[in-house]
Order: C-alpha cells, then sequence, then structure tokens
C-alpha cells in the first residue's frame, strides 16, 4: 500500500486483486476445459499421465500448506508493528505470496489437465480454485488476525 492510500479503500484495493486473480484462474480452467472438449487439444501420453498422478496432488498440498505456515510464522512479526500503515503492507505481502503459491498450484493442474486430458487433474484444479477462494480478503479476517483495535478498524472501514 503506498504511502498515499487510504486505509479506508485498502480493503477494496486487496479484494479487486484477488478476484482478479481468481478470474484468471477460473479463465484459463474454462478455456482449457473447452479445448480438450471440443478435440483442439487432443494430445496425450500415458507416461506423463502416471508421473502426474502424484506430482499435481503433492504441488497442490505442498503450496496450501506451506503458503499456512509462512502466513503463521509471519503474523506475529505483523502484529508487532506499531505504524498502522506498515502492518497493513506487511499483511497484504504475506497474503500475496499465499495466493501465489495456491494460484501456482491451480495453474499446475489446469496445464497438466490440458497435456493429459484427465478429468481428475481438472477436478484438482477446481479443488484449488475452491482453496484460493477460501482465502478471500474480508474485513472480520483482517481484524481478528491482525488483532486490531476499535480505532484502526474503523480506519479501514468504507
Amino acid at each position: 500500500m503506498d504511502n498515499q492510500e487510504a486505509p479506508a479503500s485498502y480493503l477494496k484495493a486487496f479484494n479487486i486483486l484477488f478476484f482478479a486473480l481468481l478470474a484468471g484462474q477460473t479463465i484459463f480452467a474454462v478455456v482449457a476445459f473447452a479445448l480438450r472438449y471440443s478435440g483442439l487439444f487432443t494430445n496425450s501420453n500415458e507416461a506423463l499421465e502416471q508421473i502426474f498422478m502424484y506430482i499435481v496432488p503433492a504441488v497442490y498440498v505442498i503450496a496450501v500448506v506451506s503458503g499456512t505456515a509462512i502466513f503463521r510464522k509471519r503474523l506475529p512479526e505483523i502484529k508487532a508493528n506499531v505504524v498502522f500503515n506498515e502492518k497493513l503492507n506487511a499483511y497484504r505481502a504475506v497474503y500475496i505470496l499465499r495466493f501465489a503459491l495456491v494460484e501456482g498450484a491451480t495453474l499446475f493442474a489446469i496445464i497438466t489437465y490440458l497435456i493429459t486430458g484427465r478429468q481428475m487433474f481438472i477436478l484438482l484444479a477446481m479443488l484449488s480454485i475452491f482453496s484460493f477462494f477460501a482465502l478471500k480478503p474480508s474485513k472480520n479476517k483482517l481484524t481478528n488476525e491482525l488483532e486490531l483495535s476499535s480505532e484502526e478498524t474503523e480506519l479501514i472501514s468504507d
């Protein structure tokens, strides 16, 4: 967050970023599904399918677990920050990292589906998109996770 950005617009800007990332994943999944369904993308490789059967779920689990672990590790440092704008900046930065990890797993699953055509991979991509959606920033999450005072909570209200 720039120093010029008002704390009240912080959550709005954060949600715009979130929905832009969510839309990108969803649109890519729909395009990949349409390409496979229409027959425009039909290559398949049995050996790759077998390898990806283990790699795609592992990447998803690693992304979610590591994102959560990094977030939990950094949260006490963020809460300890006394400058409100810096606290918000650090919170958004760690959340963007968390977004990136889950989105990376989603994109990997979609690409794997596109390459192999296995329905399991598009299902894993959808699971990953739902996991991403669960990370949606909100005023309540922000208030609870950062343990904001009532004055600080009022600053982020629109």
